[in-house]
């Protein structure tokens, strides 16, 4: 999963249009929640994808379909050619040894235990900040459409 990270990344950061390098930083997401999961980090993979592919990824997706912004491709290369040229890449990465899911459920409970304590007694003041600022956020995407 690292190297389809490791591309995903570059997509990102490479596309031209917008909507097309959100999708590539979706995919990044994804392939770093897998990543995590498959690790024994089973609680913060889903929390990843929760966070960060639930909410700000699609918050940017919101942003830029209320934006309206017009995008003239300028040439370049075609985005399915650079899935084309990535498919036989994928058999190079697939090769790990994934955790039993049985094995992983104690430890998940633990972890998710772990995490409500701290976020809703030593964290719960900066929880509260990232509330307003995601709310402070989506009120911005709004009034800059208007």
């Amino acid at each position: 999963m690292s190297l389809i990270s490791g591309i995903a990344s570059i997509l990102a950061i490479g596309l031209l249009s917008p909507v097309q390098s959100i999708l590539a930083l979706i995919l990044l997401f994804v392939t770093v929640a897998i990543n995590l999961y498959t690790s024994g980090y089973v609680l913060m993979g889903i929390l990843y994808i929760l966070v960060y592919v639930g909410a700000i990824a699609i918050l940017f997706l919101f942003i830029l379909s209320l934006l309206n912004i017009e995008y003239k491709p300028t040439g370049g290369m075609h985005p399915l050619v650079i899935v084309l040229i990535l498919i036989p890449l994928i058999p190079l990465d697939i090769a790990f040894e994934p955790i039993a899911i049985v094995e992983s459920v104690s430890t998940t409970y633990n972890e998710l235990s772990i995490v409500g304590t701290l976020f809703y007694s030593e964290y719960a003041p900066m929880l509260v900040i990232i509330g307003i600022i995601l709310i402070v956020s989506v009120i911005g995407a709004i009034a800059m459409t208007r």
